[in-house]
């Protein structure tokens, strides 16, 4: 945590930015989504009151994630076959 983060108690301003501080938890304009977990994207976005989550592309994004994830797997089973005899 930054320095200036900190509320201290002698800090004239504290009472202040608690309260504001509490005004931005409390005051949400957004929707929050509360249906089933969505699948990964790229950019980790969640669903929400723009986007209701559901794919409508061609599915690339999902065989990005399939052929990054077998990549790294096909990777760390040729390090195991390597480092096997040593």
């Amino acid at each position: 945590m930054e320095l200036k983060q900190v509320i201290r108690p002698e800090d004239p301003m504290a009472k202040y930015m608690k309260v504001k501080i509490e005004k931005k938890v409390k005051t949400s304009s957004k929707l929050l989504y509360k249906g089933p977990p969505p699948k990964p994207n790229r950019f980790g976005i969640m669903p929400g009151y723009r986007w209701d989550g559901v794919d409508r592309g061609n599915s690339w994004e999902e065989k990005l994630t399939n052929f990054t994830a077998e990549r790294k797997s096909k990777d760390q089973v040729s390090r195991q076959w390597a480092v096997m005899d040593l």
